[in-house]
C-alpha cells in the first residue's frame, strides 16, 4: 500500500492567476522533480477563481503526480486559501510562497536546510545579503513601511523580525499543528497571525536571505490599495484585540461556537 507520508508540501495559493501560474508551476516542477523526486507534494489553493486558472493547473496535474488542486467555490482570501491548505497538507514541512514565481524555486534548499533544526523559517527581502529587486510604484511602498511600523508598534514581540510580509515561508507539521486553531485572519495579515501564534507558543523563527524579483505588473495590491489598506488596518486591530486581555470577550461569541 503507498504511504501518504511525504516530506514536503509546497502551497501555492492562486486567486485568478491565469497569466502567471502555469509557468510558475513548470519552474516548480523541474526543480522538485530534480531535488525532490518523489519525496514532495504541490497544492494549488485555488481561491474562487473565475478566469482559467483551475482548468490550467487541471491540466497540468494530469501528467504530474504529485500536484494537488484544490478548489474553493467560495471567496477564503489569501489567510483562508492557506488555512485551508494547511489542513489537507501531508509533508513534515510545509512551504507556502506566491503564485506571480517571484521567488526562484531553488531558494527552497536554504528554507529545507535551516528548517531542520527550525520549526519557522520566514523568508526576508531585508535582510542582509537579500537580492530584492521590485519595481513597486512610491505609495506602495509607503503603505508598506508604515504598516511596518504601526504592526511593530501593536505588538512589541515582533521587533526583531524585519518582512513579517514576504510570502515565502517553511513551517513545521508540529508547530501547524499547535497553532491552527489560533489562525483566523483571512486576508493578507494572515503572516501577522501566523508568526504571533508561533511565539506566543514558544517556537523560534529564523529568518534567512533571499533572491526575490518582484514585478508589479497585474499586481492585485496595487489595484485595489485602498480598500486593502483599510482591510489590513482593521485586521490588525481585531488581531490586537485577540491579544489582550479583552479576548474573552471581544470573541466569546466565537470562542463558544467553536466547542
Amino acid at each position: 500500500m503507498e504511504s501518504t507520508h511525504l516530506g514536503l508540501s509546497v502551497i501555492i495559493p492562486a486567486f485568478n492567476e491565469e497569466s502567471r501560474i502555469e509557468n510558475t508551476l513548470i519552474c516548480w516542477k523541474r526543480y522538485l522533480e530534480k531535488s525532490f523526486p518523489d519525496f514532495y507534494e504541490v497544492m494549488v489553493m485555488m481561491d474562487a477563481c473565475s478566469d482559467q486558472t483551475v482548468q490550467l493547473v487541471l491540466n497540468l496535474s494530469t501528467d504530474w503526480k504529485q500536484l494537488v488542486p484544490i478548489i474553493s467555490p467560495v471567496r477564503l482570501g489569501k489567510g483562508g486559501a492557506l488555512i485551508e491548505a494547511f489542513k489537507h497538507s501531508r509533508g513534515d514541512t510545509l512551504f507556502f510562497t506566491d503564485a506571480d514565481g517571484a521567488l526562484d524555486p531553488s531558494e527552497l534548499k536554504k528554507f529545507i536546510a535551516l528548517r531542520k533544526s527550525c520549526d519557522f523559517v520566514t523568508g526576508s527581502r531585508y535582510f542582509k545579503n537579500s537580492n530584492f529587486s521590485h519595481s513597486l510604484p512610491v505609495r506602495r511602498i509607503f503603505f508598506s513601511r508604515v504598516f511596518n511600523l504601526i504592526t511593530k508598534s501593536l505588538f512589541p514581540e515582533m521587533k526583531g523580525i524585519r518582512d513579517t510580509q514576504c510570502g515565502a515561508k517553511a513551517l513545521s507539521k508540529k508547530l501547524v499543528s499547535a497553532v491552527i486553531t489560533e489562525l483566523f485572519i483571512k486576508d493578507f495579515v494572515f503572516d501577522i497571525n501566523l508568526i504571533l501564534a508561533s511565539l506566543h507558543h514558544g517556537f523560534s523563527i529564523e529568518e534567512i536571505s533571499i533572491e526575490y524579483h518582484h514585478s508589479d505588473d497585474e499586481s492585485k495590491i496595487t489595484k485595489n490599495l485602498s480598500s486593502i489598506s483599510l482591510a489590513m488596518f482593521l485586521s490588525l486591530l481585531k488581531l490586537r484585540i485577540y491579544h489582550s486581555r479583552f479576548r474573552k470577550i471581544a470573541f466569546a461569541e466565537s470562542i463558544c461556537s467553536s466547542k
